[in-house]
């Protein structure tokens, strides 16, 4: 059986999590993947920005962000 991507309209084998053609997420499984590496990379920016600010209000609003990427 096959799956065709929504994106490119790639044909893919069924068993296929993500388009070999364009690498859209053709599985949940796939696209909570992306969506924990897309966390991970807020996550790290969030981190990186916070040894460099110093401003109170700013670290506030980054501290918001932080709780919003917590599992």
């Amino acid at each position: 059986m096959e799956n065709k991507c929504e994106k490119c309209g790639e044909l893919t084998k069924s068993n296929f999590n993500f388009c070999p053609n364009c690498g859209e997420a053709l599985t949940e499984i796939a696209k909570n993947i992306k969506k924990e590496d897309r966390r991970g990379a807020m996550l790290e920016t969030v981190i990186a920005l916070s040894d460099k600010i110093t401003d109170p209000q700013d670290l506030k609003i980054l501290n918001e962000l932080l709780k919003k990427l917590k599992p």
